[in-house]
């Protein structure tokens, strides 16, 4: 089957923290993964008919076989191979000619020892055939055990990038933009000693440098709540003020 988006049944909480960030090195890395899922049919297809025309060629002279849905099961089925009917083949004529030429060289052409030898004859035919077609049960629930083990293995290093890309965007917070920055609109200071750290800072940014914070603003700023807590403060001179930090 193609790429199905639902099979990676990935948390909201993940679906929601990727959403628009995903970083291009891992949206690449996703693009293979999907071809690859993609071209898993087609692989196993060639797989499949390389196994079919081994099979056919395993049963040539056996009797006339088929592939497809076995009529004389009630399954349906895509990939048996079943007899479909009962004409004899090459071999299994040439076993016959063979017993009847040995009972007739000893003049018992009609007889019992004629019949138990082109018996055996084709019951050796029969198993011959019938381990080819095990082979080729066996050889195809292997492929399609196959597949379905490669497509999980794909979709689950696909889970994989889209944790480790959920878990890099909640340690990397998009920063402020430039309209949310103007928003932080304290009166400005006058300029002091060059020297000074605070020099020109007013009481709130002093306040939010101390505290690692970012601010202050006059009013709540309309930051992105997945990704800053915002929060009021009092200011040492008794002003209220907004602040934020990354979560």
């Amino acid at each position: 089957m193609p790429y199905d988006a639902s099979k990676l049944a990935l948390p909201d909480s993940i679906k929601n923290a990727v959403t628009g960030r995903i970083r291009a090195g891992t949206s690449y890395k996703l693009g293979v993964l999907e071809r690859s899922i993609n071209d898993l049919p087609l692989k196993y297809d060639k797989l499949k008919t390389r196994t079919q025309s081994s099979t056919k060629l395993g049963l040539t002279g056996l009797g006339n076989y088929a592939f497809g849905d076995d009529p004389n099961t009630p399954q349906i089925e895509t990939d048996a191979v079943y007899r479909a009917d009962n004409r004899i083949g090459d071999k299994e004529t040439a076993a016959v000619k063979s017993a009847d030429a040995s009972a007739n060289a000893r003049g018992m052409q009609f007889s019992s020892f004629r019949d138990k030898n082109v018996g055996e004859a084709l019951g050796r035919l029969s198993r011959e055939a019938q381990q080819v077609m095990t082979q080729y049960a066996g050889d195809m629930g292997k492929l399609v055990s196959d597949q379905n083990a490669e497509e999980t293995n794909l979709y689950d290093q696909m889970r994989t990038l889209y944790g480790d890309e959920a878990s890099w965007v909640a340690e990397n917070p998009p920063a402020p933009t430039q309209a949310e920055l103007d928003a932080a609109n304290p009166p400005a200071a006058p300029a002091g000693d060059a020297a000074d750290p605070n020099a020109g800072k007013s009481a709130g940014q002093q306040y939010a440098a101390q505290q690692g914070w970012l601010g202050p603003w006059n009013d709540k700023p309309a930051l992105d709540k997945a990704h800053y807590s915002v929060f009021q403060r009092t200011l040492p001179t008794g002003e209220k003020r907004w602040f934020a930090v990354r979560k």
